[in-house]
């Protein structure tokens, strides 16, 4: 077998297919270490919405896609990423619903505006609403001085009686994890219609 640093970037890509949840270290180090040169091949694989639906191993492939996305980081992996988040949602990837608000909140403000404009498209599903209000909440944990552009659009989504109340709902909890005192009579009454 070939060192992974001695493969071409296509090479490299398809270990994504064949590895299945056992990809090699080695190999997605390799693909981090190249960095933006591997941003368009790896948006290839996030985009194709055949691939979210493969037989294993290769379905494995859009998961490590949207991690090694996340751990390349900048400005130019946003767009990839919310494609991912909305094909997540679409193919029932739990794997990639459930980390995505956190890769958001590393990646901090070179996605704030994308994940804004997410939570407020009211045509979005359920669950893509719900990952960009956490992935908000995520970049606030790592960055205090975000609360100030977060926390509005959480609580204006959350007070808004035309959202769903699923939506509401997602960011309701958001609101409670944070000790958002100031909105203690709004969350507890909420809570109590949903009995």
């Amino acid at each position: 077998d070939m060192e992974p640093q001695e493969l071409k970037d296509p090479e490299l890509i398809e270990a994504l297919f064949t590895g299945g949840d056992r990809l090699p270290r080695a190999h997605a180090l390799e693909i981090v270490a190249r960095g933006d040169r591997m941003v368009r091949l790896l948006d290839d694989v996030v985009s194709d919405r055949y691939a979210w639906s493969e037989e294993l191993p290769a379905w494995w492939a859009t998961t490590h896609a949207v991690y090694l996305l996340g751990a390349i980081g900048g400005r130019r992996v946003v767009p990839p990423l919310m494609r991912a988040l909305r094909h997540a949602d679409a193919y029932f990837s739990d794997w990639v619903l459930d980390l995505i608000p956190s890769i958001f909140g590393v990646l901090g403000e070179a996605c704030a505006d994308a994940l804004e404009a997410a939570a407020r498209d009211t045509g979005e599903l359920f669950m893509v609403l719900i990952a960009a209000l956490e992935g908000l909440a995520a970049w606030a944990v790592r960055d205090k001085s975000a609360s100030a552009r977060v926390f509005p659009i959480i609580t204006a989504i959350f007070n808004n009686t035309a959202e769903p109340r699923a939506v509401r709902r997602g960011a309701g909890i958001i609101l409670i994890d944070f000790k958002r005192e100031e909105l203690k009579e709004q969350l507890t009454a909420f809570a109590s219609e949903e009995q």
